[in-house]
């Protein structure tokens, strides 16, 4: 699970944006059709350096989910290290995702 990296693509700064995950040699989905709340943000953001976040589940606003999809119905419990120890439906478990997760990820001082 530490081996699989996590980026924003298509927001407006570097801290916000849909969620790709690169897993078994490349970049691919993690989509929000159903669950995606603020613990999942805090985990995501928190690869990514930051110590909170907050969820975003809008349709194109970071860009279409990118293929695959590698994973889809995530639910973290918020103190995981990484979005691969959150329960989720299994690697490329969906070849379909109408809602990419997005975050935007900030510091609390």
């Amino acid at each position: 699970s530490s081996d699989i990296a996590v980026r924003l693509e298509g927001g407006p700064d570097t801290n916000v944006g849909r969620v790709d995950v690169f897993y078994s040699g490349m970049w691919g989905a993690v989509c929000a059709d159903t669950i995606w709340d603020k613990k999942d943000a805090n985990v995501t953001c928190r690869m990514l350096g930051h110590s909170d976040g907050q969820p975003r589940r809008e349709r194109s606003k970071y860009g279409n989910p990118t293929y695959p999809v590698w994973m889809n119905h995530v639910y973290c419990n918020g103190t995981e290290e990484h979005l691969a120890n959150c329960s989720f439906s299994g690697w490329a478990f969906s070849d379909s995702c109408y809602y990419a997760a997005g975050v935007f990820c900030y510091n609390i001082t």
